[in-house]
């Protein structure tokens, strides 16, 4: 014997998403996209690149570095900007880094944008 099936009614879903069933997912974007930001776009680009570097080298030497530019990123890609202490706080960690700076021009390349927004 079957289940006899429920009736389902759907209100008002404007600005909603809905997901029914096993596994189910709904992502729902609102609002208008403003064209990026030229130098946001340029310091993303550069932090994938870097990670992507980073990602060739053995070991954990640069982990916090890695979780630092991921943190950021994410943030970037989500809002379309970065706190500016996050910005200091990941340009600071290449300045620390040096020995990195001089092996991947990526994490120059960074630095410059970097260096772009937050000014000397």
């Amino acid at each position: 014997m079957t289940t006899p099936e429920r009736p389902v009614t759907v209100g008002d879903v404007t600005q909603s998403a809905v997901a029914i069933g096993d596994n189910a997912h709904a992502e729902s974007h609102h609002g208008s996209r403003t064209a990026p930001d030229p130098l946001v776009a340029e310091l993303l680009s550069s932090m994938r690149a870097l990670r992507a570097d980073l990602a060739r080298l053995s070991g954990d030497r640069y982990q916090a570095l890695e979780a630092e530019l991921s943190e950021t990123e994410r943030e970037l890609a989500r809002s379309g900007r970065a706190d500016p202490s996050r910005l200091r706080s990941l340009r600071q960690s290449l300045t620390g880094s040096q020995a990195l700076v001089e092996l991947f021009t990526s994490a120059g390349a960074l630095s410059g944008a970097l260096t772009a927004i937050l000014g000397a």
